[in-house]
């Protein structure tokens, strides 16, 4: 399954969407009734990215925050990795001169386990960065 289909199947799956049933204080009968509102735009959102959220990951999809792409000194993009075990000094996920790979530095070759989403989510960022570009994909 590609993630348009995840995604548009977890929005299909919110019960409810446009409206909601909240459970009001009527002052008229001295209690409380149920009472079916209609949404706004920005309720409706906070539905939508919750519902991505939590049910993305039963699809075999995962929401991640992308580090930004700095340039050094030479004109390269990287992006910091910030490591667990030495934070004084973060190591470096760099595109190589052409663009046609990456070059990991100051990251040791068997990175713990806690290190490991930090990594990733740098290769990721060099990678969504590059999407349009796919004929050297492989």
């Amino acid at each position: 399954m590609d993630a348009f289909t995840a995604i548009c199947e977890v929005i299909d799956a919110i019960p409810d969407f446009f409206r909601e049933k909240r459970l009001v204080r009527n002052e008229v009968r001295q209690g409380w009734s149920d009472e079916t509102v209609v949404l706004s735009q920005a309720e409706i959102a906070v539905k939508v990215a919750r519902a991505l959220l939590h049910r993305l990951g039963d699809r075999g999809y995962q929401v991640v925050w992308l580090p930004p792409v700095n340039e050094d000194e030479f004109g390269t993009r990287t992006v910091q990795v910030p490591l667990s075990f030495q934070p004084w000094a973060d190591g470096e996920v760099r595109l190589n001169e052409h663009g046609t790979g990456v070059v990991i530095a100051h990251v040791p070759s068997r990175p713990p386990i806690r290190d490991a989403p930090q990594l990733a989510t740098a290769l990721l960022q060099h990678t969504a960065r590059h999407a349009p570009n796919r004929s050297n994909r492989y």
